[in-house]
């Protein structure tokens, strides 16, 4: 079952596909600003590259493969969303969106900071980490209610709520998604639990953040690499 796109968004994109004056960058800009539309057109792309056994490399990228009929195409077929302040169910859709933007847009920044390479697949793959998440938001809002309540009111280790209520973890639904969309190699490799930190780590990473003292030398250095 499809996701839904924000209706506003597709209304502006429509706009800029209509106009003789439209660039495909600024197409990219638009699609750019939601994440479920941007799932849409790399997915798209990805199986436009797949007759030459390549992989999309960026929005842009996606956007230009698939050229003004292609995006046209996605807009006229997208299920559009309108915003609905008392639907609690897309609520909790468009913060998991937003939280997944929010990280993509702060993993790019850090990454040019750093100069490091592969920044745009990497922001694809920040963002479509948790697509599995904004799936079960979006059409079972009742099975991730109850496994919120038993993590934050029972306690429960997240892992074993998600499995005891899911049969399996949500980042196992996540990569699932992936493959079955064919999206990149990178994609599915950050989402695998063996490529994952575990809940030790994280903390760890958090105490680094806070300048924590008591982290000792050895800790910080395996944190480092």
């Amino acid at each position: 079952r499809d996701l839904p796109a924000r209706a506003s968004t597709i209304k502006r994109l429509e706009k800029l596909i209509d106009s003789d004056k439209s660039t495909v960058q600024q197409l990219a800009n638009i699609v750019r600003k939601d994440p479920v539309l941007t799932l849409y057109v790399v997915r798209a792309a990805q199986l436009k590259h797949n007759e030459t056994n390549t992989e999309v490399k960026s929005i842009l990228h996606a956007v230009t493969s698939l050229g003004y009929d292609g995006i046209t195409d996605i807009a006229k077929h997208i299920q559009p969303m309108s915003l609905n302040p008392t639907n609690i169910q897309q609520k909790r859709f468009l913060h998991a969106i937003s939280v997944s933007h929010h990280s993509a847009y702060q993993l790019q920044e850090w990454m040019h900071l750093k100069s490091l390479p592969l920044i745009d697949e990497s922001y694809l793959a920040a963002l479509f980490y948790s697509i599995g998440f904004w799936a079960l938001w979006f059409h079972a809002p009742l099975h991730m209610q109850k496994i919120q309540k038993r993590i934050h009111e029972n306690q429960e280790p997240p892992i074993a709520a998600e499995k005891d209520v899911l049969g399996c973890t949500m980042q196992m639904i996540s990569q699932s998604l992936a493959k079955t969309w064919q999206l990149s190699e990178l994609t599915q490799l950050s989402q695998d639990h063996s490529t994952s930190p575990t809940i030790q780590t994280l903390k760890k990473l958090h105490r680094r953040a806070l300048k924590d003292p008591n982290l000792s030398t050895q800790e910080v250095r395996k944190l480092n690499h």
